[in-house]
């Protein structure tokens, strides 16, 4: 039987624990990013800070609604990042999918929405921008970027799984701890 005092205690590290996990941003509204992250299928991820590709229109100036393309191709989802104002680490802002050009057409943009948040923008598909398209394809698409191999991610994972095992285990000997001095108390 769980005590009042121990479901505090859960309650309590849950939202510690989520609040972490939610740093602020100050990030102005339809300004400048600090850097993009591309993720291009199998051409893995690529961190971008090309100015001309950091400002909230660069893809798209979001006033063309369009309707989806019979095969838009295989797009790529861009996460952008503001520098916390507190802490300076990035932390992203918004998610948007680029699609390359496709018969007449130029590239289109999915814009998914604020990760915080929501806009008059979100789930919508714009005209993009075939200058942006171009510079981001060059920057991804470019010689000698491989993409990166199970041998390179794996080590990072199974580090990210162990260190979550051992934090669980940990809060678990804890709680354990404070339910039975509390039980030997009451």
């Amino acid at each position: 039987m769980k005590t009042p005092g121990g479901i505090r205690l859960i309650l309590a590290s849950i939202i510690a624990s989520y609040s972490m996990l939610l740093p602020s941003v100050g990030a102005e509204a339809k300004g400048n990013f600090d850097k993009i992250v591309v993720f291009a299928g199998v051409s893995g991820s690529v961190e971008v800070d090309d100015p001309s590709l950091l400002g909230f229109f660069s893809f798209s100036d979001f006033s063309e609604r369009q309707s989806w393309p019979a095969a838009p191709g295989e797009g790529w989802l861009i996460a952008r990042y503001a520098n916390d104002q507190n802490s300076g680490e990035p932390v992203p802002v918004d998610h948007i999918w680029i699609y390359p050009p496709s018969g007449n057409s130029g590239p289109v943009v999915y814009y998914q929405g604020l990760v915080n948040g929501s806009s008059e923008y979100d789930d919508k598909l714009f005209e993009g921008n075939p200058e942006a398209w171009d510079k981001l394809q060059s920057i991804v698409e470019a010689p000698g970027r491989l993409a990166p191999t199970t041998l390179q991610v794996a080590p990072l994972l199974a580090a990210g799984l162990l260190g979550l095992c051992i934090g669980m285990g940990l809060s678990q000997v804890f709680l354990r701890r404070r339910l039975s001095g509390e039980q030997a108390s009451a």
